[in-house]
């Protein structure tokens, strides 16, 4: 009910900014050896994803973004985990006791390499749970496989995450994990755009700097499936977003990351 009100209270400006955009946005793809009425459903979702990001955030009349804030302290009564805290600290920690099964997860396989971490997860979580369908959309974007394989796993994880933290009122964590997955699905649809087809027009309406605050634009320069993978390997649900993405952890992983594609791109 959470989810619906949500997208019920932001109706009137879906319809507005979708028909503005849909008539400043032409662009043509690529299809050989594809379906079109496939194909323009990619676009369609992609535009419809980030528009139930951006569109709670910006005014009808305004390009103006306000930052994303739960509007209730929703973790006032969930037991916080200290060792995992700890963890996302830099600290060398044991196995928690007591703790959420994902967070002792996290500590226990924080070793493994992405391929391996994502394969322990997904036996976790299972194929049918959000967390399952996010560990398979971030293994498609690191493997880059097939363009559309991505956007369809991305596709199924932005539907299933959106639900699942818009049901605990955990906007911001919602919101977020949202925007990088429409991300994912943009860059997938844009490696499948002709060179003269104007995808550049694909919209995306907010930063995770406006969204969050200018202490987390690094964000915004990373290649989002990066993100998703730190946050994969590091958030637990158990503590908000923002002080997961400001952790010593965080930032050491996306490092990481960023590191290893510049070094094979040399």
């Amino acid at each position: 009910m959470i989810l619906i009100d949500f997208l019920e209270s932001y109706a009137g400006r879906f319809r507005r900014s979708f028909m503005r955009i849909f008539k400043q946005t032409v662009f043509v793809l690529d299809v050989q050896h594809r379906n079109v009425s496939a194909i323009a459903f990619l676009w369609f979702a992609v535009v419809c994803s980030t528009l139930f990001f951006g569109l709670g955030l910006t005014d009808a009349h305004s390009q103006e973004v306000e930052q994303i804030i739960n509007e209730q302290n929703i973790f006032e009564k969930i037991d916080p985990c200290d060792t995992h805290h700890d963890f996302l600290e830099g600290k060398n920690t044991a196995l928690p006791e007591n703790c959420h099964s994902i967070a002792t997860f996290q500590i226990e396989n924080h070793h493994l390499n992405d391929r391996a971490y994502i394969r322990q997860l997904y036996a976790l979580a299972g194929e049918d749970s959000p967390l399952g369908a996010l560990a398979l959309s971030i293994q498609a974007a690191i493997l880059k496989v097939r363009p559309v394989t991505v956007f369809s796993y991305a596709e199924i994880a932005d539907r299933r995450m959106s639900i699942s933290m818009g049901q605990s009122s955990d906007i911001e964590r919602a919101a977020l994990y949202s925007h990088l997955l429409s991300e994912t699905k943009r860059i997938a649809l844009l490696s499948m755009c002709r060179e003269d087809a104007n995808c550049d027009l694909i919209p995306n309406f907010l930063t995770i700097s406006k969204g969050y605050g200018t202490e987390f634009s690094y964000i915004d320069e990373l290649d989002p499936s990066f993100s998703l993978n730190c946050l994969l390997r590091l958030d637990s649900y158990l503590t908000p977003i923002r002080d997961v993405l400001s952790s010593f952890r965080f930032k050491e992983c996306v490092t990481k990351h960023s590191n290893l594609l510049q070094s094979r791109g040399q």
